[in-house]
This record gives C-alpha cells, sequence and structure tokens, in this order.
C-alpha cells in the first residue's frame, strides 16, 4: 500500500493519487511479466493535463515487460475544470492486459457528480492485426462529452460502436445521436 502518489512535470504536479493497494505475483517478474491481481486507489485527482514532453525514441519496442492487470477500481476520480471544462467525479473499474500478443482493455465508469456511463471493450491483436471494439456512452443533456465537444446547446449524447476485423479492412457500426 501508499499512502500517497503525485506526478509531476515542470510546471508542478498535475497528477495525485490516495490509498492505492496492489495485490500482486512477484514470482511473475522472472517470466518479465507484471501481474496484478488488483489495483485499487481510493481517489485520483488530475489537476491538469501533463506538459508536453519528450517523445519516445523511435523503435522503441515499448514495454520492458508484459502487463496483466486482473480488476482496477478507481472508486472516486476527479478531473479539474483544467482537464475536462469543468469538475468531473467518476467511478471506474475495469481490467487491462499488454503484451506482445495482445492490446486489451475492459472499462466500465459512471459519473458520480450527474448522470452519464461510459463502457469499452477494447482488443487488439498485433500479430494478427485484428482489432475488436465495443465503446458505449450515454450521457444527458450538458454533459461531459458535449461540454468536451462544445457542441451547441449541449445536447444528450449516446455513442454505440462496435466493431471487428483486420484494420486495413476494419468495420464497425457507429449509432451517434445528439438531442437537441
Amino acid at each position: 500500500t501508499v499512502d500517497r502518489i503525485v506526478v509531476s512535470d515542470g510546471e508542478g504536479p498535475w497528477l495525485e493519487i490516495e490509498d492505492v493497494e496492489v495485490v500482486w505475483t512477484r514470482r511473475a517478474l522472472f517470466r518479465r511479466v507484471l501481474d496484478i491481481d488488483s489495483f485499487r486507489a481510493l481517489q485520483v485527482t488530475m489537476l491538469r493535463r501533463p506538459a508536453a514532453g519528450e517523445q519516445p525514441q523511435e523503435g522503441s519496442s515499448g514495454l520492458p515487460l508484459d502487463v496483466i492487470v486482473d480488476a482496477f477500481t478507481l472508486p472516486e476520480i476527479i478531473l479539474a475544470a483544467p482537464v475536462a471544462g469543468r469538475e468531473a467525479r467518476l467511478a471506474v473499474e475495469g481490467s487491462a492486459e499488454f503484451t506482445d500478443e495482445v492490446l486489451a482493455a475492459r472499462i466500465a465508469a459512471i459519473r458520480e457528480d450527474r448522470p452519464g456511463t461510459f463502457s469499452a471493450d477494447l482488443r487488439l491483436q498485433p500479430e494478427d492485426n485484428v482489432l475488436t471494439a465495443d465503446i458505449q456512452l450515454a450521457e444527458p443533456e450538458g454533459g461531459f462529452v458535449a461540454d468536451l465537444l462544445e457542441l451547441r446547446g449541449r445536447p444528450a449524447v449516446s455513442l454505440a460502436l462496435v466493431g471487428t476485423g483486420p484494420l486495413a479492412e476494419w468495420r464497425a457500426d457507429l449509432d451517434l445521436q445528439a438531442n437537441a
């Protein structure tokens, strides 16, 4: 457990994470796998967007090991006004897997300060060059996405995107509604 993590850049702190608990399998590191059974942080506050930093060197292979997170729980995420236009409070849970064979994430988010939900189930298999995506979003008038995109009248927004296939021929069904 860790009481507090503060992430800063040249402009100062931009991310604060409180009361972190991680249950993980240390032996998996010998196989070059960071195997996390559960990750929980009671509060995550994003104060602002991070300053632009250095880009990764070209040819970099990414992570030096595979990462598997069986479950993560973030019961209180606060996105400050400089991040989202106005403060937003969310609860998020999910899982993730980042290996040479697959890049996958399952995320479910619920607005805590007003109505709104978001879910995503994403899976990319680089070797097969196949992407599978199922993304759902629903929020009432004046919601986060309408604010972020500065949609005129800040309408209710719903989105459903479902698709699968090789990246070169990827197809998806998209249903987007913005009711004014």
